[in-house]
């Protein structure tokens, strides 16, 4: 099976500016984008400095100015699959490790593709960004047998990021791989974005590993103690956090059927306390 319609992680390509997509959710015919590269130049920003460096639009759901696409005539768009099928013409180390990583998820019939830097300049590429849609929870386990088998390694070990399974290295060169638990985006929710809030809250369920990635946390202080609060959130960063307790600054966004906490812009998560 291959995906139709631009997902977290496809690119969108104009003229020589490359943008990736973000989200699960799209305000159509608008697509949700990140800058990766502008004027012959990588651009890594923080998301609330965005704006500053490409044009940014109204977005129909959230009602804020966030960079927005409309692919048009003038654009390519660049699935992961198609970028990693470019890898072929690519015979460097990072590559070919690339090729051979995708090859383990493919052969037991996970749907993975590249993303990031090795999808618009691979052979300048110094790690591996790959993206996997459908079941994540199986992915999940199968990235645990590679590592129970040594074929990854711990990016950072002895420490407490040691035990994370998407980050590491694959024949020595370093990996992050994204976890997409759906097969086609869909339509934007519309949501009503209120004050920025900042608490202490104790980790009760997750869905860590996933893009996003869900956090139910009951709050014990700050803003909304006593209260139980779902935090979302697309940076990879915030995945499998390895603690019981976190501060978390977001934005409240209150939507049809509840409300949930967004950290991905000028926000974070931060670990408190031992780890589990």
């Amino acid at each position: 099976m291959q995906l139709k319609l631009p997902l977290e992680g496809w690119l969108v390509v104009v003229k020589e500016d490359v943008f990736v997509v973000k989200d699960v959710e799209q305000p159509f015919p608008y697509l949700r984008v990140v800058p990766r590269f502008l004027n012959g130049r990588k651009v890594h920003v923080e998301p609330y400095e965005l704006c500053r460096v490409v044009k940014c639009f109204v977005d129909p759901c959230l009602r804020i100015k966030i960079p927005l696409l409309m692919p048009d005539s003038r654009s390519k768009i660049v699935s992961p699959f198609e970028a990693a099928r470019s890898l072929d013409r690519c015979n460097s180390r990072v590559c070919q490790a690339a090729l051979r990583l995708l090859e383990l998820f493919q052969e037991v019939g996970f749907l993975a593709g590249i993303s990031g830097s090795l999808a618009y300049k691979p052979c300048t590429a110094n790690d591996i960004d790959i993206v996997v849609y459908g079941d994540s929870e199986e992915v999940y386990k199968f990235l645990k047998e590679l590592r129970q088998d040594g074929v990854t390694k711990p990016l950072y070990p002895d420490t407490a990021y040691s035990n994370r399974l998407l980050f590491g290295r694959f024949l020595d060169i370093p990996y992050s791989i994204r976890l997409v638990s759906i097969t086609t985006p869909r339509p934007c929710i519309k949501r009503v974005l209120k004050r920025t809030v900042v608490f202490t809250a104790k980790i009760v369920d997750s869905i860590s590993y996933t893009t996003p990635a869900y956090y139910l946390v009951n709050v014990e202080k700050g803003a909304y103690s006593g209260a139980t609060l779902l935090v979302r959130t697309l940076r990879l960063r915030y995945t499998e956090l390895n603690c019981k307790y976190v501060v978390v600054k977001g934005v409240l966004e209150y939507m049809c059927n509840g409300i949930i906490v967004s950290p991905d812009i000028n926000g974070y998560i931060a670990c408190v306390g031992s780890s589990t």
